[in-house]
């Protein structure tokens, strides 16, 4: 008896879909911040621009 999937040839699924018992390798890795231009706090010159609707 074919499965009630509605799609000819289905088969059931063989496994559990829920949640892997280990989260992967890349998951456990700390967070590393990447090095940003300029100082911490100002805006780069396109934010500038932005904020005060494309005037200097």
């Amino acid at each position: 008896m074919a499965p009630a999937t509605g799609v000819p040839g289905a088969t059931p699924p063989q496994g559990s879909v829920g949640r892997p018992n280990q989260p992967p390798a890349w998951a456990t890795a700390p967070t590393v911040a990447l090095p940003r231009p300029g100082r911490a706090g100002w805006l780069t010159p396109a934010q500038t621009w932005r904020a005060n609707g494309g005037r200097w």
